[in-house]
C-alpha cells in the first residue's frame, strides 16, 4: 500500500463529521489507520493534534499506530 501525502487532507477534515465522544476504540483505530495511510503522521506535531482531536492521549495514538502496523505487516 502506497503512503502518499495529500496536503489538502487535514486532521480536522478527516475527523469532521464524527461525534468523537461516541467513537468506539475500533473506529478510532480506523481513523488513525486512514491518517497513517495518507501520511498525516509525517507532519511534526500530528500525534499531539490527533490525540487532542480524538480526546485521547498521545500514548494511545502510538498504541493505535502499533496495532495498525501489526495488521498491515
Amino acid at each position: 500500500m502506497s503512503k502518499e501525502f495529500y496536503p489538502y487532507i487535514t486532521i480536522d477534515s478527516i475527523i469532521k463529521g464524527y461525534d468523537v465522544e461516541r467513537l468506539k476504540r475500533k473506529e478510532k483505530i480506523q481513523i488513525v489507520k486512514f491518517m497513517d495511510e495518507k501520511g498525516i503522521f509525517l507532519i511534526k506535531g500530528a500525534i499531539d493534534k490527533v490525540a487532542e482531536k480524538l480526546n485521547t492521549s498521545r500514548v494511545t495514538i502510538y498504541s493505535y499506530l502499533d496495532k495498525v502496523k501489526k495488521v498491515i505487516y
